[in-house]
């Protein structure tokens, strides 16, 4: 299966993709350029200066200031997280993102897609930042330490967050291929799963990606590892229990996984360049799609679930437009 079509204009990898309304996308990349594109005419919108290249973190490829990951916090306003632990946020306009609203340092300096320094998770309130004194010093909401009942986990590796009973959610993968989860409201870990069940300790390859289910009627996550296993895990809330439904092989590792808005799709982008689509329900592969030639780094779901619309970016520069098994 081949794209709609393919957005080029960045010139290193494009790490994060996110919808803004029905015409827009926005884009962020390695060396800190953010795009916004508009989708009927296929062209850029406003982009803003990629910072200059001295900005590094000893040891890693990039710039220090290269965009991880976009999010959305509300239809005005957007925000956006660096290597280095950055986020600033955004009230973009016709013509450009504009200065910053409120900009803090998190001290997490981040190589996947959160910011988690350790095994330690720090969690930021930003509607209460957008509106704090500029020149009083930014405090995280609260500090999450590992629970002294379970073995080290390592660093961990991935994040999400989910409301479930009325209960907010912490859903976090980590380097010993484990998923665990965290009660918010009443601030206590689950009992630990680990998607990898074999006395071989080198098969214990780190999570990648996790992704809850987001029906709210659904008790579900997905997960990747390193391994190419992709994992279905269940959750019972009351009872504070996690699952290993199934897990399956993939042909090529996952670095990511998205779950459609409607619960019947969820994405892959693998280190081949190609993204997989499954049933969610029971991780049967349904499609392969052929849209990149190097790793992808980042794929977006339309808020319309119904229109089967989504984008995947890759470290080939590219962004494809995908519209898959519309309702």
């Amino acid at each position: 299966m081949q794209p709609e079509c393919v957005l080029r204009g960045h010139v290193t990898a494009v790490n994060a993709l996110l919808f803004r309304e029905d015409r827009q996308l926005f884009s962020g990349s390695l060396d800190g350029e953010i795009r916004a594109w508009d989708l009927p005419t296929q062209r850029t919108v406003f982009q803003n200066p990629a910072p200059p290249p001295e900005h590094t973190i000893p040891g890693v490829a990039g710039t220090s200031h290269g965009i991880l990951s976009l999010g959305k916090i509300s239809p005005t306003e957007i925000w956006g997280q660096t290597r280095d632990g950055t986020v600033s946020i955004y009230s973009p306009n016709e013509v450009g993102l504009g200065t910053p609203v409120a900009t803090f340092h998190t001290g997490a300096l981040s190589f996947c897609q959160c910011a988690a320094l350790g095994q330690s998770i720090t969690l930021w309130d930003l509607r209460a930042l957008r509106s704090a004194d500029p020149s009083a010093a930014p405090q995280p909401m609260s500090t999450i330490a590992p629970s002294p009942a379970h073995p080290p986990a390592g660093t961990c590796m991935a994040l999400c967050l989910a409301q479930r009973d009325g209960r907010p959610l912490l859903i976090a993968g980590y380097e010993d291929a484990s998923v665990r989860v965290y009660d918010l409201e009443a601030q206590q870990w689950w009992d630990r799963l680990a998607l990898v069940c074999g006395p071989d300790s080198e098969e214990r390859q780190p999570v990648l990606s996790v992704q809850c289910d987001p029906a709210s009627r659904r008790r579900r996550i997905v997960a990747s590892t390193a391994a190419q296993d992709l994992a279905l895990v269940t959750f019972d809330v009351p009872a504070k229990e996690l699952g290993l439904s199934m897990s399956v092989k993939c042909p090529n590792t996952a670095g990511l996984v998205r779950i459609r808005g409607d619960s019947l799709l969820c994405v892959t982008g693998c280190w081949d360049g190609r993204v997989r689509v499954h049933q969610t329900k029971n991780l049967n592969p349904l499609a392969v799609l052929h849209g990149h030639t190097k790793t992808v780094t980042s794929l977006a779901f339309h808020d319309d679930s119904a229109g089967g619309r989504f984008a995947s970016g890759s470290e080939d520069t590219r962004i494809a437009l995908w519209k898959l098994y519309p309702q």
